[in-house]
């Protein structure tokens, strides 16, 4: 609620307390009871909520880092100390993500546009591996999703949604407080147009990262370029994260995103510290 309507709200209380004095004292008091009954309630589903996403959160973390990241490097080093070919082993532990999409399709959960890239990847490396037994063209695979990712993050700009908005609206839970939160958010020009800055810096890292990956793929030792394919993007997301702030305080020092609750905050805190 603005300042203005707060201010006509109280101008019209006023108004019906004064025609209708007994009126409007028991309605407050059926008001305040009403609140204090059904307050307890609400905080306690809401605190259930968040404990929720919270812990959606964590697994969801612990899965990325087990799947995705650890595991997949702890299986390529434990296959090929038993024999394995290079080729045989980057398929196999590459595909071991595939593992944490199909945990998520049983749980019901959509398979989203990362899921799917990362399937995508997941053949590209299959493809390599059935056309040549250089474990180089297997190792491609990562840069190959890294430039497809720098692609589509520049083509969500020509369409409605930037690919920061897809992120921040389908991460949230849906019909949660902050789902609903987030898509108001993001109904704001000001929002969205620093949404689609961010996204170009997106775009850039992706396409940064596809050119290391290539690289290390070429020419690196084939665990340590196995292994950035792996890692690689929690440096990627670092970048992202530094020149996503950078934007973020430049917009807001030209007053080119408005925030008035935080301002009211920080105006509020300044105040009491004076």
């Amino acid at each position: 609620m603005t300042s203005n309507d707060h201010t006509e709200q109280i101008k019209a209380t006023e108004a019906t307390a004064m025609t209708e004095a007994p009126q409007a004292t028991a309605a407050p008091q059926a008001t305040e009871t009403t609140e204090t009954a059904e307050a307890p309630g609400a905080a306690e589903r809401r605190e259930r909520r968040e404990r929720d996403e919270r812990k959606a959160q964590r697994l969801g973390m612990a899965r990325t880092f087990g799947l995705d990241i650890v595991g997949p490097i702890a299986l390529y080093h434990l296959l090929t100390n038993q024999g394995w070919s290079d080729v045989a082993a980057l398929v196999t532990s590459g595909a071991l993500p595939a593992l944490g999409i199909g945990l998520d399709v049983v749980r019901g959960r959509r398979i989203g546009g990362l899921s799917l890239l990362v399937l995508g990847g997941i053949a590209i490396s299959i493809i390599a591996a059935l056309l040549t037994d250089d474990p180089r063209f297997v190792l491609l695979e990562g840069a190959v999703t890294s430039a497809v990712a720098g692609v589509f993050s520049l083509a969500t700009l020509l369409f409605g949604r930037s690919l920061v908005e897809m992120f921040a609206t389908g991460a949230a839970p849906e019909g949660t407080e902050h789902s609903l939160r987030t898509r108001a958010l993001f109904e704001r020009d000001d929002v969205r147009r620093f949404a689609r800055r961010v996204t170009v810096v997106f775009a850039v890292v992706f396409f940064a990262s596809a050119a290391a990956q290539a690289a290390l793929a070429w020419w690196a030792p084939i665990g340590l370029a196995f292994a950035y394919n792996r890692f690689g993007f929690i440096p990627c997301l670092a970048v992202i994260a530094v020149g996503g702030w950078v934007l973020f305080r430049r917009a807001r020092a030209r007053g080119e995103l408005d925030f008035p609750e935080w301002d009211a905050t920080s105006n509020a805190a300044r105040r009491r510290e004076s």
